[in-house]
């Protein structure tokens, strides 16, 4: 009887086992990075043309292939003449998308980001672009 519970205790750490690697493999292929940042200077530098003119205000164009989401911010708000930086994270279907720069600026200014989200399957997802506030439902 020893045996028995012995056996049957160690198939079910066996099923642990292969069930968490073969969680582990899945999650990392699902693993989505950014690449290909490029960034325009600086398009305009007063704040106050930015809420006059509405033709100044966000948008996001995208179009996917080969499991890579190509996208481009226009007119996103960042510090004058300081470095760009863009993160991704995935949860569950939303992708939240942060695109910032570093310290304390004398000036803010408008540009065009383009960049490429990797290793991303066809479905429906939420983009949620944190500094902006803008939310796009996407299709791919």
């Amino acid at each position: 009887m020893k045996t028995n519970v012995l056996k049957t205790a160690l198939l079910a750490l066996v099923a642990v086992v292969m069930f968490s690697i073969s969680s582990c493999e899945k999650e990392k292929s699902e693993e989505l990075t950014i690449s290909n940042i490029n960034y325009t200077d600086c398009l305009s530098e007063s704040k106050d043309t930015f809420s006059k003119d509405p033709s100044n205000s966000d948008l996001i164009e995208y179009s996917y292939q080969n499991h890579i989401l190509y996208i481009t911010h226009h007119n996103l708000v960042v510090g004058c003449g300081e470095e760009l930086h863009v993160d991704v994270q995935r949860i569950n279907d939303t992708i939240r998308i942060a695109e910032w720069t570093d310290g304390y600026v004398n000036c803010v200014c408008l540009i065009d980001n383009s960049f490429q989200i990797n290793n991303l399957e066809k479905g429906s997802y939420i983009l949620n672009f944190v500094n902006s506030g803008i939310t796009l439902l996407v299709t791919l």
